[in-house]
């Protein structure tokens, strides 16, 4: 086989599924794909399984944590998805990357969910910032590629601006190449503006024409996926954001209690933070509308809430809030690890 010759998808399974299912070895594999017209070696078939896992074809999932789950429910009164796994064993780069494929499957169910109780041809799905949400992106647009009776028409909305300019992969307009070869038609909601703007003039920003539609737009929009932060984390995008840029604002917010934030929307552990600073960030949404929408019956916000994927300090302090405090229950259903998970349930 040539060097950088283009195998076919099926060929690539089926090495993948000999391999790795079958236990064949790796010269019998060899003959396989050599015996469909591509000449293959046995050394080859090891780059052929690379090929298998950047397009998705094998995933590990660690094992759900039901009984945790199942607890969490019971005292919180919330959908739970806890994966057995935490950042002190596996490392928290990988506990962030499982948590977006768990989040992302999901994501799979609540569309079909969505799609078949009220019958709509179009499902709109929103994606919030950030590099936890952008693993789920990733995984979403990989399970979708195959997935079978989905809705006529998939509509995707970025509902927060890029904020890193290190990292414009973080934003949400950069997410939507991961759909490109999804089966449903494709209809895109971007949403192109400064990461922070004033707060006094924001109604008005609202309403300039490349703003408008994407805000109307967002009354559609049937199931959300974002993540959350912790004002404690050293690594918070948000906190070294305006650290540099508003160091006033960083001032009022610590003073009234700042705990942590959604889209770079914050709230303390009673309500969410609304005035009192210069600035604020753009998003389709409140805090409070995404309490709105997590009361509905039909509409669903899915929060990943994992470690720092930088540091692997778990989050607990930030989450406790949107779970006790009724006007921060921004969500119906939390894909979590196994640590955070067992200090919620102490708490």
């Amino acid at each position: 086989m040539k060097r950088n010759q283009r195998l076919p998808d099926e060929i690539i399974f089926g090495v993948c599924e000999k391999l790795i299912k079958n236990g064949e070895r790796p010269t019998e594999i060899a003959s396989w794909v050599t015996g469909r017209g591509f000449p293959c070696s046995r050394e080859q078939i090891y780059s052929i399984f690379s090929r298998g896992i950047e397009k998705g074809f094998l995933r590990l999932s660690p094992p759900p944590e039901i009984e945790l789950a199942r607890s969490l429910m019971q005292k919180y009164h919330i959908d739970f998805t806890v994966l057995n796994v935490g950042p002190d064993t596996i490392g928290a780069p990988i506990v962030v990357e499982q948590l977006g494929a768990a989040a992302a499957d999901l994501a799979v169910r609540l569309i079909h969910e969505v799609h078949t109780r009220t019958g709509k041809k179009s499902v709109h799905l929103g994606f919030g910032h950030g590099e936890t949400v952008q693993k789920s992106a990733w995984h979403l647009g990989s399970r979708l590629k195959n997935e079978a009776q989905l809705p006529e028409e998939l509509v995707l909305h970025a509902l927060s601006t890029g904020v890193d300019v290190k990292h414009p992969s973080g934003a949400p307009v950069s997410f939507f190449s991961f759909f490109t070869e999804t089966m449903p038609r494709l209809k895109l909601i971007g949403l192109f503006a400064e990461a922070y703007v004033d707060l006094e003039s924001y109604e008005e920003f609202k309403n300039k024409a490349w703003m408008r539609e994407a805000f109307q737009q967002g009354g559609a929009i049937d199931i959300v996926m974002t993540s959350l932060a912790s004002a404690k984390d050293r690594d918070n995008l948000f906190r070294k954001f305006i650290k540099d840029s508003e160091p006033k604002d960083l001032q009022y917010l610590r003073s009234v209690g700042w705990l942590g934030d959604i889209m770079w929307r914050t709230y303390s552990d009673t309500a969410p933070i609304i005035t009192g600073t210069r600035g604020r960030a753009v998003t389709i949404f409140e805090l409070s509308d995404l309490v709105d929408l997590a009361q509905q019956d039909d509409k669903h916000v899915i929060l990943i809430a994992g470690p720092c994927s930088e540091c692997a300090r778990v989050r607990t302090d930030a989450l406790l809030p949107l779970l006790r405090e009724p006007s921060l229950r921004v969500c119906n259903h939390i894909v979590t690890d196994s640590k955070t998970a067992a200090e919620l349930l102490k708490a």
